[in-house]
C-alpha cells in the first residue's frame, strides 16, 4: 500500500501467534477498513478512529485488499 491509500484486511497471517493476537487487541482484524498514514520513520496506519504504529514485522502480518 501507498501512503493515503485505504483497503480492507484479508487476513492477519497466524504463523506469529503473539502478532496476530496484539493485532486483534487493536482492532485490525479481518474485514476492517485500515488506511496507510505514514511509512517513514515507522508504519502509522488508521484502523477506525484510531491511529496505531506498527513495526515492520506487525505489517508484514496484515494481508490488505486495497480498494
Amino acid at each position: 500500500m501507498q501512503v493515503g491509500e485505504q483497503g480492507i484486511v484479508s487476513r492477519i497471517n497466524p504463523a506469529d501467534e503473539v502478532t496476530a493476537k496484539f493485532l486483534k487487541s487493536m482492532g485490525v482484524t479481518t474485514g476492517k477498513s485500515i488506511i496507510l498514514e505514514k511509512r517513514f520513520p515507522q508504519f502509522q496506519v488508521k484502523v477506525e478512529n484510531h491511529c496505531w504504529t506498527l513495526s515492520r514485522k506487525m505489517i508484514q502480518a496484515i494481508y490488505v485488499r486495497v480498494i
